[in-house]
């Protein structure tokens, strides 16, 4: 009986963190800065990366070829890239 109870306090910490962690997944979000061109296509860049542009021929196109980026950059250590972050001084 003592290991069933054990067992299933284990578990709903698993469980629990498992969500938490799933929320802060969901909750991801970064800014952006875009603009259309006269030619109809939309350029634009992640905030915290201003150094890297891409482009869409439409913003929902746009916004997708900088979600890759996010990931790319988040996911991986890639020399040479400059970020853009706050530091908190006091």
């Amino acid at each position: 009986m003592q290991l069933v109870a054990l067992l299933g306090f284990r578990l709903e910490n698993v469980f629990s963190r498992f969500i938490g962690g799933m929320a802060n997944v969901w909750d991801m979000r970064a800014r952006i800065t875009y603009w259309k061109e006269s030619d109809g296509r939309y350029l634009g860049f992640l905030n915290d990366y201003p150094d890297h542009w891409t482009q869409g021929e439409s913003l929902d196109d746009l916004r997708e070829h900088l979600r890759d980026l996010f990931h790319t950059f988040t996911s991986e250590e890639i020399p040479g890239i400059r970020k853009v972050e706050e530091l908190e001084v006091a």
